[in-house]
């Protein structure tokens, strides 16, 4: 029983006479996720028998004894709300005693998951505790400990009558409205799509202290979408999951040193964080269908921004190769439990009882839209992901970048460690002037709004993708455009040969000439000057430069080296040029603090803003572009 000072725990269930209550006994542990030590299921209807009656029941019976007062004399015929409501209140009496623990978990169940995630499901679902409180049984062997003491009470909820009211889609920054942004843009495209239908609703939240892994599901049962949202980086926690760069293999298991160099690996923070919710996550998904439905008839979507954007990616990538297998959290070499698939029969129906004791059931569609996301893993899990996307598993997967966050560059491969993207990257551009240097690629710099919305293989014209452009990072120090190249292209263009012969010839020419002359004081005045590009040329190199080639050549040499940045001098130990240009403006803005300003919240929704044709500012009204002149392309 709660604290006295403590509020109630409020449990909402659709068809209470037939829903279970799960009650799970857990030992609090320092590090993980928390022990299970016992657990009992009891059915509602048999400690609270009014759940057996239906609302209209339970009105008629308050009613009779409101009369039958009024006919003794215990209540005046005016009747005040307060004696309906206590009236109501004790007509359901509830019940309150102790409840002995009865089972016991198994001793080879060490992943901490339990059915809690299946009974919070049954609560929300509807008519499923039953097949959770028979699938604990599964889990558990041995006497059990413990004893709980519980108080219950019901109360019935009238039914809402009329249209219900729609969900508003908001931001976590107050001041961000994504809903009005979306139903702008269809309304200026003249699209008839209400994100998430008529009644999108929330359903759960999960989160786990230890690890700071977080995530919300919404549903919508007229579009038949469910929607699986992580959290992002927002606590302490979260930083220690995202600083470590060191990874794990994706399917847990041992692994000699040859299978460890070819299998797919992740981050091991990013793997921590997910597997400590991914299997309750998938036990509730599997209630979260209306009673009767089958998970195969709705379309799964799957975002997160920053951390919640890895996330995403990596339970998506369990899901496409797996289906939602609730036997356990992420993938591992070792067979799922198989209590789930009892659960799992439950919610979609006997028609798919003989397909779920086979393979673990999948949505209709699984589609990831992820928002900043840094790199989840290495090569070879990018390849899985794409060969997942190729297969048809992954109907869709994009990551949306505004072209100047940092984070989504991260983890850097470096040494032996690999790190690469998964699915499809759109760059998009935040407006001119917001916070940061608000500089964006050459290439997007012009009067085509459509310019600053990039999509990966699709966009009909090209684009460096800054996020990926480390794989080309490295280029021949004499490639077109290094430094080493244009000093040459500097001399051969002052040198008359038609062929390298030609060009030593002359080039030995010229040096045999001013052994014999009075130039050396020229040449080496050519030369200091590359290091002052105020101080003017002796008139004697200029008027000499007809005479004796060599001079003109050290000339326009010593002029291009007098011009040269840093990214030049990177050039010539094998650095792409345009390359080191990005770079260097990513670590001038990470010194100035507008590096991680450009991943929060309110600059992608600058950004997604600008994309589709609007100003978008916190706090203030969304405008059509075209409305605000100031606004630049």
């Amino acid at each position: 029983i709660w604290p006295e000072d403590e509020d109630p725990f409020y449990i909402y269930v659709q068809n209470p006479a037939d829903v279970q209550l799960v009650f799970t006994l857990l030992d609090d542990d320092v590090f993980g996720e928390g022990t299970p030590i016992s657990s009992t299921h009891i059915p509602l209807a048999k400690y609270l028998p009014e759940v057996n009656y239906s609302q209209q029941e339970l009105v008629e019976r308050i009613k009779k004894e409101i009369v039958a007062k009024i006919q003794k004399g215990e209540l005046d015929e005016s009747v005040s709300n307060e004696q309906v409501i206590k009236a109501v209140s004790e007509n359901m009496k509830g019940w309150e005693g102790d409840l002995k623990m009865t089972l016991k978990p198994r001793a080879d169940n060490k992943n901490g998951q339990m059915a809690m995630g299946a009974a919070t499901g049954a609560w929300i679902a509807g008519p499923v505790g039953a097949a959770a409180g028979a699938a604990l049984g599964a889990l558990y062997e041995g006497p059990p400990r413990g004893t709980l003491r519980a108080r219950l009470r019901y109360l019935p909820i009238p039914q809402q009558m009329g249209e219900r009211p729609r969900y508003e889609v908001l931001g976590g920054m107050p001041g961000i409205t994504w809903g009005v942004l979306y139903d702008k843009f269809l309304e200026k495209n003249v699209l008839d799509h209400k994100l998430g239908g008529r009644d999108l609703e929330h359903c759960f939240f999960i989160n786990h202290d230890k690890t700071g892994g977080s995530c919300a599901v919404y549903r919508s049962l007229e579009q038949k979408l469910i929607v699986v949202s992580f959290r992002g980086t927002c606590r302490p926690i979260d930083l220690v999951t995202d600083a470590s760069i060191f990874q794990v293999p994706w399917v847990e298991g041992e692994y000699t040193d040859e299978e460890l160099a070819t299998i797919p690996k992740v981050h091991v923070g990013f793997r921590k964080s997910l597997n400590s919710i991914s299997r309750r996550l998938k036990e509730l998904l599997l209630a979260t269908v209306a009673p009767g439905e089958s998970i195969s008839d709705y379309d799964l979507l799957v975002t997160g921004h920053s951390l919640g954007g890895a996330l995403a990616t990596g339970f998506v990538a369990d899901v496409a190769e797996y289906g939602i297998d609730a036997g356990r959290s992420l993938p591992q070499k070792k067979p799922s439990e198989e209590w789930w698939k009892a659960i799992a029969n439950t919610f979609m129906g006997k028609a798919a009882e003989e397909k779920a004791a086979r393979d673990p059931p999948r949505p209709k569609s699984l589609r990831m839209y992820n928002f900043g996301s840094p790199r989840v893993g290495d090569s070879n899990f990018a390849e899985l992901f794409e060969l997942l996307m190729e297969k048809g598993n992954i109907d869709q997967a994009y990551r949306i970048v505004n072209s100047q966050d940092i984070i989504a560059r991260v983890p850097r491969p470096m040494l032996n460690i690999d790190y690469e993207h998964c699915g499809r990257t759109v760059l998009i551009e935040e407006p001119l002037g917001v916070e940061g240097d608000g500089e964006i690629d050459a290439a997007v710099v012009d009067s085509d709004p459509k310019h600053v919305l990039w999509v990966e293989g699709e966009s009909d014209f090209d684009r460096v993708d800054p996020i990926r452009d480390y794989r080309n990072a490295t280029r021949s120090p004499t490639a077109k455009g290094a430094l080493l190249s244009e000093l040459f292209q500097a001399f051969q263009e002052t040198n008359l040969a038609t062929s390298p012969d030609d060009a030593m010839k002359n080039l030995q020419d010229a040096v045999d000439e001013l052994q014999n002359s009075d130039k050396a004081e020229d040449i080496k005045f050519i030369l200091d000057s590359a290091n002052d590009k105020e101080e003017a040329r002796p008139p004697s190199t200029e008027e000499n430069k007809d005479k004796n080639p060599l001079l003109a050549q050290f000339s326009a040499v010593a002029d291009r080296l007098s011009k040269a940045t840093m990214t030049d001098l990177a050039s010539v130990i094998g650095i792409d040029r345009t390359y080191a240009d990005r770079e260097l403006q990513i670590v001038q803005s990470f010194l100035q603090g507008a590096a991680l300003a450009h991943h929060l919240e309110d600059s992608y929704y600058a950004a997604l803003g600008r994309s589709v044709g609007f100003i978008a500012s916190v706090g203030e009204e969304i405008l059509a572009l075209e409305d605000d002149s100031s606004e630049q392309a």
